[in-house]
């Protein structure tokens, strides 16, 4: 469940936008891992602290990179769905 972003964080850097991974999902995403992380460690519960650190590792990498691709302006993005729908339309 952690490491499925993955993939969408490396989408993140090729494109330089942040259009492909949603603010709230990420930032839910770490908040579950430091609940249950916090859970394990107070448990003592090695099995649920490794992989829960690991996901709360990968969410704050997410909210990292968010933050460093969110400013990308406004126009970019216009024009590359303009391009976009000229490709799709030369595909017809």
């Amino acid at each position: 469940m952690y490491a499925s972003p993955l993939s969408v964080m490396k989408l993140v850097i090729l494109t330089r936008s942040v259009k492909y991974m949603p603010f709230w999902l990420s930032f839910v995403g770490f908040l579950n891992g430091v609940c249950w992380t916090s859970y394990a460690i107070i448990e003592f519960d090695l099995f649920i602290t490794i992989p829960n650190v690991l996901g709360a590792v990968f969410g704050f990498v997410q909210l990292v990179l968010y933050a460093c691709y969110c400013r990308r302006s406004p126009v970019e993005d216009r024009a590359e769905d303009e391009n976009q729908r000229r490709k799709e339309v030369e595909l017809r």
